[in-house]
């Protein structure tokens, strides 16, 4: 992996390997946080998803403004998750 680039954090590619070259990029703090897997919305956020989605904003905006990916934005939307 070489050394850490500057603002940068470890990430797994396949979360269900081990930590390792082949398995492992730097990612911006940014986007290695919109990755994980445990974002909790709060009611703040959640409200203003859906605000932001009637207003006809893409799941690609919304997803950067709250700081969540573009899957998590669409699983909320469709009441797959965060209900």
């Amino acid at each position: 992996m070489g050394e850490r680039p500057p603002g940068c954090e470890i990430d797994r590619i396949d979360l269900r390997k081990g930590y390792n070259p082949k398995n492992c990029r730097w990612l911006d703090e940014r986007t290695n946080k919109q990755l994980r897997t445990h974002t909790v919305l709060t009611k703040e956020k959640r409200d203003k998803i859906l605000t932001m989605r009637k207003g006809g904003m893409s799941y690609s905006v919304i997803a950067k403004e709250i700081g969540v990916s573009k899957s998590c934005v669409g699983q909320f939307i469709r009441g797959e998750s965060w209900g």
